[in-house]
């Protein structure tokens, strides 16, 4: 029989991996989203890819092996007119972008190795992190390898081991930006892997690192904001207690994050100076935020709420669950899609109002 211990570390476990890696946020192409849904009933497990039609949701493909338990897969990523995914059992597939139909698979030869399952948890299974970049697809896996991919072929070019513990990569201006969920972060260059500089922040990160002009930015699992220098990996500035950072740009130097209080913050990049952002009431935020042009979207306990910066008004876009759990979402100008995963439901809404709602997986069967 399982400890209360185990009880409760599992959850959480699968909870910290999941915002690492992000899996659950809709992919919004120009005709089409993607999302991560699935099953679980009982002890199993397994994910499916669905691809929908952004006009009505109507399904253009799936793919994923149903009932093939613990099969977990990554989000996927577009390059080339193909998406890519990898799945935890050593497999990295290149799928048609508007059939679906696998087009080459690459095996890396084993499953996760045992050592990354041990550093997460017996029962969390983790997959590949994948990142495109040109005509390459890269890898990380949850034994901190990075492996680099012919997107044509699925040829394996190169590979670096860098960290023993769950590796996501980046992209920014010809270099690559790894990071591990225990906290290495570094800067090497595509050709070669090697790194350029290599660094361990002091504490275990909350999301992958975000590269952000000339500097990258480490959200710790306590709270610090960790900004490194993109030249040589050096502490530009941290500051304490945020939740969550906005992956897009504010305006000029300026980024967007939520604080631990749950309140909305403008950081300066070039000195870490924090100021008040939006001076109205608008509700303890506890989710993500997203800034998509003159749009704001922060997640709050009474739903999503939007935010138009030259108006200066705020409405709410989505009500939420009932029992208020955190959401996934993404956003396209007005265009807001969220998927729930109690229930397994992706929405689409367009200015606060609902376009089409469609099930994408069968959770809390258990």
């Amino acid at each position: 029989m399982a400890s209360s211990t185990d009880e409760h570390e599992s959850p959480y476990l699968r909870n910290r991996v999941c915002a690492f890696s992000r899996d659950q946020q809709p992919l919004i192409l120009e005709n089409c989203i993607m999302i991560k849904g699935g099953c679980s009933i009982g002890p199993g497990y397994n994910d499916d890819i669905y691809c929908l039609r952004r006009e009505d949701g109507a399904r253009m493909w799936r793919f994923g092996e149903r009932w093939n338990w613990h099969d977990y897969l990554s989000r996927p990523v577009t390059a080339g007119g193909m998406v890519f995914i990898a799945n935890n059992s050593g497999s990295l597939f290149a799928l048609d972008a508007l059939t679906g139909e696998i087009c080459w698979e690459a095996l890396t030869g084993e499953e996760v190795p045992k050592r990354g399952k041990e550093a997460l948890g017996a029962d969390v299974t983790p997959f590949g992190l994948v990142c495109a970049v040109g005509s390459m697809i890269l890898v990380g896996d949850s034994s901190g390898c990075l492996r680099v991919y012919s997107g044509e072929s699925g040829t394996l070019l190169r590979e670096r081991q860098f960290t023993d513990s769950m590796l996501a990569v980046e992209h920014l201006g010809g270099e690559i930006w790894v990071s591990s969920l225990e906290g290495v972060v570094a800067v090497a260059s595509v050709d070669t892997l090697t790194p350029r500089w290599q660094h361990c922040v002091r504490n275990q990160l909350r999301s992958p690192v975000i590269p952000m002009g000339d500097l990258a930015l480490a959200l710790l699992m306590s709270g610090e904001l960790v900004a490194l220098g993109r030249t040589d990996g050096g502490i530009a500035w941290t500051i304490g207690s945020i939740a969550a950072v906005a992956r897009q740009w504010l305006g000029g130097r300026n980024i967007l994050a939520s604080t631990m209080c749950g309140e909305l913050v403008r950081i300066d990049l070039a000195t870490g100076e924090t100021r008040p952002f939006f001076g109205r009431q608008i509700g303890r935020i506890f989710g993500d935020l997203v800034v998509d042009s003159n749009l704001v979207y922060v997640e709050t306990l009474e739903g999503i709420l939007q935010i138009n910066m030259s108006e200066r008004t705020v409405c709410r876009v989505y009500r939420g669950v009932d029992d208020r759990q955190s959401v996934s979402f993404a956003v396209d100008g007005e265009e807001l899609y969220v998927f729930e995963e109690n229930g397994g439901h992706i929405i689409a809404i367009r200015g606060g109002q609902r376009r089409w709602r469609k099930r994408v997986g069968f959770y809390d069967l258990t």
